[in-house]
């Protein structure tokens, strides 16, 4: 069985603790950290690990989806991006772990649920 393949948005904050179960534990073997995505990816404390491991960094997360294919998107960015970032994530096909709060308004909280119902992809 193929690792699940993930993408994690926002790596220089809560991220790093993603980022410790996704580089850091040997029961990830069935997930593998492929690509990370963020405006002020500079600021991570694991940017060398990440290169080390041959994970692609972006700055934006248009820019990581026309270059990776995901299975899982992780979103760790401030709340304010989470409704475009999810979109985004379940049009490029890859499924949603969204940070709480899930969004910032009601109305983008509603319309992630019908995204995520049209695109057949959890959130």
């Amino acid at each position: 069985m193929d690792p699940v393949r993930v993408g994690l948005m926002g790596i220089s904050g809560y991220g790093g603790s993603y980022l410790r179960g996704l580089l850091d534990d040997p029961r990830g073997a069935p997930a593998r950290l492929v690509a990370v995505a963020d405006p002020s990816y500079q600021n991570c404390s694991r940017l060398a690990d990440l290169r080390q491991r041959d994970v692609a960094i972006y700055d934006s997360t248009s820019a990581m989806f026309s270059e990776k294919r995901l299975d899982l998107a992780i979103i760790c960015s401030p709340i304010q991006f989470h409704a475009r970032q999810v979109r985004e994530s379940l049009q490029a096909g890859a499924n949603v772990l969204c940070e709480k709060p899930l969004a910032g308004s009601l109305a983008d909280a509603r319309q992630m649920l019908a995204d995520s119902q049209s695109s057949n992809r959890f959130v």
